[in-house]
């Protein structure tokens, strides 16, 4: 009788094993026998708990579709009757979904805003929030659904104690908040990473000058940059009455030589889809509710500003940035240098909408001098923070010369 031998058979099935633990603490990612029964452990776990993960969806499934057809007249045995006579099948896919929207949020809002991470989470689970966003809520969808909530607090028509309350009264004002209001941001604290780039543009061109172009401006309060006051380590810059005072933490400072620039600033033009008129105390609360509500700071900012914009407001042409631009540019003086900019509005648009204006521009710079300033994605690993780069035509040469907190509050300037 032949031999026979298994050794191919015997190290593959070994090497499947292994491959399989590999990663498990001690000897289980290398010893066969150990890895071979910790594997056999971990798989009947497995297999456990998504048993009682399918579980644990099915039974939030029921308790939010339950409470929207309540919200109809119906019990959730009625609406599942009518579904299966009518050979519909609920959308829970969606469902889970809808929660991963929400804890999403609470990851990125973090320690930033304890508040509203903790209701981000609390919301990823609550049925009365169903209804309000809808059945496939976009990522902005629990900013939006907070900033209609703010604004009711704001307004003294609700409080954070209640949150229910608020949800149930005023479900469809949050509706109306969640799909009519954009998520609008005027950090003012941004201008303090920005100013640096200005003034760096400024010394790099030579103009005394400068008309600013701003992208997504809101309200255009980052327009009026050269009217508040700077802190830095190496120095100061603006006037000591100025209507408010800037600092943070500089990581690497900006150069003093840098600070010593002081251009003028001419025309203030911002171009923004739904411009909002601060003027006005309807367009101040907007704006202010989609300030976090525990960053009391960020709020006392904002009042300021909107106080000294008020005094001068700048030139906000309503309409897409990409139509709009080419007939701002055309309108460019002479004996100044015009800079556009942008710290988040480019993240909103699709791909192609971004590479019109990017034609726009080049076409622009092709012309006469253009200065562009953008925050952007950073190139080192973290995923919290911006890189800031700036443009100078007509070399159309692109350089990074700073990383900055996405709110201001810290600036690594590497130019």
């Amino acid at each position: 009788m032949p031999r026979v031998k298994r050794s191919v058979h015997a190290r593959k099935k070994r090497r499947k094993v292994l491959e399989q633990t590999r990663g498990y603490w001690g000897l289980k990612h290398s010893s066969y026998r150990q890895a071979k029964e910790q594997l056999e452990h971990s798989l009947a776990y497995a297999y456990r708990d998504r048993k009682n993960r399918k579980r644990e969806f099915r039974r939030l499934w029921i308790l939010r579709i339950n409470a929207a057809a309540r919200q109809n007249g119906l019990s959730y045995n009625q609406f599942i009757a009518g579904c299966r006579k009518a050979a519909l099948e609920p959308a829970r896919d969606a469902l889970s979904a809808r929660r991963q929207v929400f804890l999403d949020q609470a990851v990125a809002t973090g320690a930033r805003s304890p508040l509203y991470a903790g209701l981000c989470r609390r919301f990823a689970d609550e049925p009365l929030v169903d209804p309000l966003v809808g059945a496939e809520p976009a990522w902005d969808a629990p900013l939006r659904l907070l900033g209609g909530l703010h604004a009711l607090v704001l307004s003294g028509r609700a409080s954070w104690d209640d949150v229910d309350a608020a949800l149930e009264e005023h479900a469809g004002f949050l509706a109306r908040a969640v799909t009519e209001r954009p998520v609008q941001t005027n950090e003012v604290q941004r201008c303090w990473v920005l100013l640096p780039c200005f003034l760096e543009l400024a010394r790099r061109s030579g103009y005394r000058e400068l008309d600013l172009v701003e992208l997504g401006p809101s309200a255009g309060l980052n327009l009026m940059w050269d009217r508040y006051r700077y802190v830095y380590g190496a120095g100061e810059w603006g006037g000591a009455g100025a209507a408010l005072e800037l600092r943070g933490e500089e990581r690497r400072p900006a150069p003093a030589d840098l600070l010593r620039e002081r251009p003028l600033v001419g025309r203030r033009v911002g171009i923004d889809l739904s411009p909002v008129d601060v003027t006005t105390d309807e367009g101040a609360l907007l704006l202010k509710s989609f300030v976090w509500a525990d960053q009391r700071d960020r709020l006392e900012l904002l009042d300021r500003a909107i106080a000294a914009l008020r005094e001068d407001p700048p030139e906000l042409v309503a309409g897409g940035i990409a139509e709009q631009l080419p007939a701002v540019l055309a309108r460019r003086r002479e004996g100044s240098l015009t800079v556009v900019w942008q710290t988040a509005v480019l993240g909103y648009v699709s791909d192609e909408y971004r590479e019109r204006i990017y034609r726009a521009l080049e076409a622009a710079g092709a012309e006469s001098p253009l200065g562009w300033i953008s925050a952007g994605a950073s190139e080192r690993e973290a995923v919290d923070e911006w890189g800031l780069r700036i443009t100078l035509w007509p070399d159309g040469e692109s350089s990074l010369v700073a990383y900055s907190d996405y709110h201001g509050a810290w600036l690594e300037w590497v130019a």
